[in-house]
């Protein structure tokens, strides 16, 4: 997940990047905004607090293709197509330069947050030249639009976006490359659902595999081997290890990996426990493997991790 809705999404390792800070006061709400330019991309991340839905305003300059996540809260687009994007999804379209309307619903606890990347349809175009279907959907037509939620992989890309670890150029440099692996886990997922409407699996074999990530999504930190797994659900392991990257695109040991650093990074940012305590609770026997472990992921050591 992001930082708690108290925090910016650029630090001051960005500092020699163009950033906007825009705060919005209205009747019943209260929003911040911050947008960063680098030459690939605009970024725009809000952050709110609201006691009811509320209408915010967008003035785009020029057309683009935009992927708007919402992590807290929910948004409804009034007059562009009803571009309706729920809690932990995303939205890929192309936005027109004209002006419209979203209405912003907070989460139970009266919180939301968003992050929009806007590039130019060229970026997709060459980035994609060879995917003439994806461009097909994509582009076909002005009201197009794709829909993603945001599983583990695309959640620890926008977190990285957020805790970039590098100043001046490098700052720059490691932004273009996390909205281009951003826009390349959405091809992923879109890929993934294509594969899903003809896949090679039996039926069996294939609730089997959904079974062992359910286990694994349920049990990460235990230590499972492949072929302890591959028998709680009877099927062997070559299925299974060939079966989980075809139907989710990664390995069990990676998702379960992925599991693990974004339980850590909750309970971080919660405050409420040592970093003794999470390593255990995530997994590890020995503090500094995860620290290790978390360092490697996130680009920081736990404690320097801001809240």
């Amino acid at each position: 997940m992001f930082p708690s809705t108290q925090q910016s999404i650029f630090s001051s390792s960005t500092s020699s990047l163009l950033i906007e800070q825009h705060h919005i006061a209205g009747q019943n709400y209260q929003m911040d905004i911050s947008v960063i330019q680098t030459p690939l991309a605009r970024i725009k991340h809000g952050m709110y607090t609201a006691e009811e839905e509320f209408y915010h305003e967008v003035l785009p300059t020029k057309a683009s293709i935009l992927s708007c996540s919402c992590l807290y809260g929910s948004s409804l687009t009034l007059n562009h197509d009803n571009l309706n994007i729920q809690q932990q999804g995303s939205l890929l379209f192309q936005e027109q330069a004209v002006p419209y309307q979203h209405l912003m619903q907070p989460d139970k606890n009266k919180k939301g947050e968003f992050l929009e990347i806007a590039v130019d349809q060229t970026f997709i175009t060459t980035l994609f030249a060879e995917e003439k279907d994806y461009l097909g959907e994509l582009l076909g037509k002005k009201s197009s639009k794709l829909s993603f939620n945001l599983n583990v992989q695309s959640l620890q890309v926008l977190h990285q976006m957020i805790a970039n670890p590098y100043q001046g150029k490098l700052a720059q440099h490691y932004l273009d490359n996390k909205i281009e692996e951003m826009y390349l886990l959405q091809y992923a997922h879109w890929s993934y659902q294509k594969k899903q409407q003809s896949s090679p699996l039996h039926k069996r074999d294939e609730e089997a595999i959904h079974e062992v990530k359910r286990l694994i999504t349920t049990h990460y930190n235990t230590n499972f081997t492949l072929t302890e797994l591959a028998h709680k659900v009877g099927i062997n392991q070559t299925k299974l290890k060939q079966g989980f990257m075809y139907l989710f695109g990664t390995t069990t040991f990676k998702y379960i990996h992925d599991l693990r650093m974004q339980k850590a990074l909750e309970m971080i940012q919660s405050q409420a426990y040592t970093i003794y305590e999470i390593a255990e609770f995530v997994g590890y026997k020995h503090s500094h493997h995860f620290t290790t472990a978390f360092k490697k992921y996130y680009g920081k050591v736990p404690t320097q991790v801001k809240t």
